[in-house]
This record gives structure tokens, C-alpha cells and sequence, in this order.
């Protein structure tokens, strides 16, 4: 299920960011999704000295020859960030070069980001109408976006999915309950589908609106956060307070922790239980103070700028897998989460059965 769902979430995602075009295909082309997981996943145990550390990495390695991080690393690296280039130079092609694109081809996320990007600094595209060889304006600093985002939406959503289905497959009544949930829409999500036409998917609103739905996803976000490691911050001049304690000089390195703040018993009674009830049950007032402490997707300024369409995506993962199947677990390693900024399970395995209904 872990690599399934890291697929599921990069098509879906890279599906809105790239168009179906040139979106991944990784549920369906197999080799090219273990291609990709291999080698972003063959760096993790790397990431400290690659994010902590990388001026002492690096000068270790020039001046005496030690290398803290593999040469193969890098390679990965460089792999991937030109299977990421090469999708932008072809979404910048379509959007250059054709005149109609169709709504399921049309790179929604690069184009807004290429549109901004333009109207912002008119100067530099002109600087590029006479550049050869088909270089185009903002290049590599959209690519690094594009990166970025999807190599966050493919290992957070697909981590979440992951315990979403291991919680549900040891709870068949709650998946009873939440099948008669999902038949209630519209257009429940069928499959195989209708035999008299196509598949209409039920409104966005209302699978969003599904109280059973969004307690399940929501308690998974709160226990098995895909994001437990801190967020460093450096106080600022002249000296602060924070979180009672004051006269903090500049420059402290400060974090918060959405798995600590999760796990406070005074707001999550049961802190280590997985009880979606809770978000069902609660007084408006205890609602609110849960979502206040919920840093699922961190908050401000720098919150998970993907948190809607992650959210959208999960939803009618679960939906489509309920509506249709029950589930048991055939086996799984440890499912403790992994140490790390992000973590899936420990035992990097889960085995689901699948049982139609």
C-alpha cells in the first residue's frame, strides 16, 4: 500500500500541476514509479547532513577526501531533477506553442506560476526573446518549485493514506458505517462503474462536507502526522519571548513540533488512541480548541501552500476505497513513525487485502 499510495498521490497532484499529458502515470507504469522511489527514497538516510550540515559536509569532502554523503546521492539527485526539468521544458512548449489546450491537459499549477512570474518581471522576459536554443525565462526557478511541490505531495499524502488504510482495515464496523456515509452522496463513486454510461463523480463540496469522512482523515493527520519533525525558526533582534519564557537573545535556533502539539493531552484526551470520534463528538468550543493546536499543515505564512488539493485528493482516495471494498490487513512491519522531518511507517510495509462488496 506505501508505494501504491506514494503513486496515487503523485498522479494525482502532478495530474493539476502538469496536465494529464505530462502529469506522472506511476499507479500504471510500474517501472517508472520504482525508478523514482528508489532513488528519493535512497537519500534519506543522507538528509541530516544534506539540510543540518552542508557547508561541513562539503568542506569535509574537499579538504580531506571525506565523503559524509555517497557520490551516488548526488547522482539520485540529479536524476531526478532532470526527469523534473524535462516535464517544465514540455509544459512551457504546450503553453508556448499551442494555441487551444484542452482542460485535462492544461498545466494548471506551472501556468500560474509562469504567469506570475512574468507579470512580475517584465524586464527579464524581454531579456530572453532573443535567447537561442529554446531557453526560456525563469527556468530553473520555477523547476525548483516544481519540484518541490511534488516531491512534498507524493511522500505526505501517500504516508497518510497509508495509515488511513491500516487504521480502517482493523475497525470493520467503522468501515460499515462509513460505506452507508459515502452511498448517501449523489453520485456515489461506483466501480466498476454504471453500465448505462459514465461515471459522474459526486460533488467536490460534499465529500469534503462528510462528517464521518473528514473525522477519519483528520484523527490520521492528527496521530500519524506526515510532518513530525520540528520547523527551525531563529529569534529575532532585539531579544523576544516565546511561549512564556522572555528575554530570548537573537539568533536561538527555536521549533515546534506538530507531533508534540498533537499529543497534548489537555486538548486530544487519549493522545496515542486513533478515536475519529473525537472530532464528531466534540462542543463547538472543544472543536476549536483542537483545530487551534492542529498542525497537520503547519500555519501562517509559511503553511503547506497544497494543504486544499492533498486534502481533496485523500478524500476521494478513502471514498473510492469504501464506497467499493472492505479491507483487512494481510501484514505490515513496524508501523511506529519513522525518525525523521518526514515519516511514513518504520517497517516500510503494509499489506491490504481488498474485498468487494
Amino acid at each position: 500500500m506505501l508505494e501504491l499510495n506514494y503513486a496515487y498521490s503523485m498522479d494525482a497532484f502532478m495530474t493539476y500541476q502538469f496536465g494529464l499529458r505530462y502529469g506522472s502515470n506511476f499507479i500504471q507504469d510500474t517501472q517508472k514509479r520504482q525508478w523514482y522511489l528508489n532513488l528519493f527514497f535512497s537519500r534519506r538516510p543522507y538528509l541530516f547532513w544534506v539540510t543540518e550540515a552542508p557547508k561541513f559536509a562539503n568542506r569535509l569532502s574537499k579538504l580531506l577526501g571525506i565523503r559524509l554523503i555517497p557520490k551516488w546521492v548526488d547522482e539520485a539527485t540529479h536524476h531526478l531533477e532532470s526527469w523534473n526539468l524535462d516535464i517544465c521544458d514540455k509544459a512551457e512548449r504546450l503553453l508556448s506553442e499551442t494555441d487551444e489546450i484542452s482542460p485535462g491537459d492544461y498545466p494548471v499549477i506551472y501556468a500560474q506560476e509562469r504567469k506570475a512570474m512574468r507579470s512580475t518581471y517584465p524586464d527579464v522576459v524581454k531579456s530572453y526573446s532573443s535567447s537561442p536554443g529554446g531557453i526560456y525565462p525563469f527556468r530553473y526557478q520555477i523547476a525548483s518549485d516544481m519540484y518541490d511541490h511534488n516531491a512534498a505531495a507524493h511522500e505526505t499524502s501517500g504516508d497518510t493514506l497509508t495509515y488511513v488504510y491500516y487504521e480502517m482495515s482493523r475497525r470493520p464496523e467503522l468501515q460499515k458505517r462509513l460505506r452507508e456515509e459515502l452511498m448517501s452522496l449523489d453520485a456515489p463513486i461506483l466501480y466498476p462503474p454504471p453500465e448505462n454510461g459514465p461515471q459522474n463523480l459526486p460533488d467536490p463540496k460534499k465529500v469534503d462536507s462528510l462528517p464521518l469522512l473528514d473525522a477519519v482523515l483528520m484523527e490520521t493527520l492528527r496521530l500519524w502526522v506526515a510532518v513530525p519533525g520540528g520547523q527551525p525558526r531563529l529569534t529575532p533582534f532585539p531579544p523576544c519571548s516565546l511561549a512564556g519564557c522572555d528575554n530570548i537573545p537573537p539568533n536561538v535556533r527555536v521549533q515546534a513540533y506538530a507531533y508534540a502539539l498533537h499529543r497534548n493531552p489537555e486538548v486530544f484526551p487519549d493522545p496515542e488512541a486513533w478515536n475519529p470520534e473525537r472530532w464528531m463528538e466534540a462542543s463547538p468550543e472543544k472543536l476549536s480548541e483542537m483545530r487551534k493546536w492542529f498542525w497537520a499543515f503547519g500555519s501562517g505564512g509559511r503553511m503547506c501552500i497544497g494543504n486544499h488539493i492533498a486534502i481533496h485528493s485523500m478524500k476521494h482516495n478513502i471514498a473510492a476505497a469504501y464506497t467499493n471494498y472492505t479491507t483487512t490487513i494481510y501484514e505490515h512491519g513496524s508501523m511506529d513513525l519513522a525518525e525523521g522531518f518526514t515519516a511514513g511507517p518504520e517497517g516500510n510495509r503494509l499489506s491490504i487485502v481488498f474485498h468487494h462488496v
